[in-house]
């Protein structure tokens, strides 16, 4: 484990019960009701493949395919809080819906990074 990976989990580790505790105060607010929410972003997402090909010529057969996708995302959600409690713990119920619209996905195995989907409908 890296230095900066073990530094994230120790100030988890540290921020956490901190964050409960002042939760539970005489200030803390009342957490229940229902929570209807929505926004619009861009997700991105590549993957890195290897392909081997033992019947190419020599200095051809390793090959390293990169897939990019990429879409304009609406997204919504409804939280229903405090669904289930036992005692200071709350369980909620949360739903998400995310519709891409625009987009395309490309990729790097063809001669000039061609588009090889324009987009379409994605949830």
């Amino acid at each position: 484990m890296n230095k900066i990976t073990l530094a994230i989990l120790v100030l988890l580790v540290i921020l956490a019960p901190l964050s409960i505790s002042s939760a539970q105060g005489p200030a803390a607010p009342d957490y229940s009701g229902s929570v209807i929410g929505g926004g619009i972003g861009f997700h991105s997402s590549a993957t890195y493949w290897y392909w081997y090909n033992s019947t190419a010529p020599s200095g051809s057969r390793e090959h390293w395919p990169i897939h990019v996708y990429s879409r304009t995302i609406l997204s919504g959600f409804y939280e229903k809080r405090s669904l289930l409690t036992m005692g200071k713990i709350a369980g909620n119920l949360k739903i998400e819906g995310l519709l891409g619209f625009m987009g395309g996905t490309k990729e790097d195995w063809l001669p000039f990074n061609e588009t090889i989907s324009d987009g379409g409908i994605s949830y």
